[in-house]
């Protein structure tokens, strides 16, 4: 399966990393939507999603009113998927300058958690499937739950986003 990669939308307004990864998770979790970035973007903005709802983490519980936000928590996910949310030094930029002084470029990040045991991400930024310890550990994370969930298959399955805390982790972005 391909999936989508945040690099194929230069122009898209926001945060392309966050809206590719909920895409990918729309994608992943075989909901039946076939959303791309761009269409989920546009659903946010024409339903004021962006303007209504101050917590980012509860924008796709506005697109599918199924998936809840159960948990917000520290640490790596005990349960995949998730989308994890990486803070780190950005490797094309890694300085950046603020009021004449030159500082660490830190971004933001954002992958789908597939395996939690062995931290296997699918990438927003290029939609490969790789391990997500290069990005380092996450600080917290906000757990969702969908009725669509196959829970014969995953007795446990939740979705949660996670942060990562300021550190030397790179990221290709």
């Amino acid at each position: 399966m391909a999936y989508f990669k945040q690099v194929d939308y230069p122009d898209m307004p926001g945060n392309t990393a966050f809206i590719t990864a909920q895409a990918n998770l729309l994608q992943f979790l075989g909901l039946g939507h076939d959303t791309t970035p761009v269409e989920l973007d546009e659903f946010y903005l024409t339903s004021h999603v962006y303007e209504t709802e101050r917590n980012p983490w509860a924008w796709l519980t506005r697109y599918d009113s199924t998936i809840r936000i159960d948990l917000l928590e520290r640490g790596w996910p005990s349960q995949s998927p998730a989308i994890v949310k990486f803070h780190c030094l950005s490797v094309e930029n890694p300085t950046t300058v603020i009021d004449g002084v030159q500082v660490p470029n830190f971004i933001d990040h954002y992958a789908i958690l597939i395996d939690h045991a062995a931290k296997t991400i699918i990438d927003s930024y290029d939609g490969d499937i790789k391990s997500g310890e290069p990005y380092g550990d996450p600080v917290s994370y906000a757990i969702y739950t969908t009725p669509h969930q196959n829970t014969a298959a995953l007795p446990s399955l939740t979705l949660a986003f996670a942060i990562l805390g300021e550190s030397a982790t790179f990221c290709r972005l």
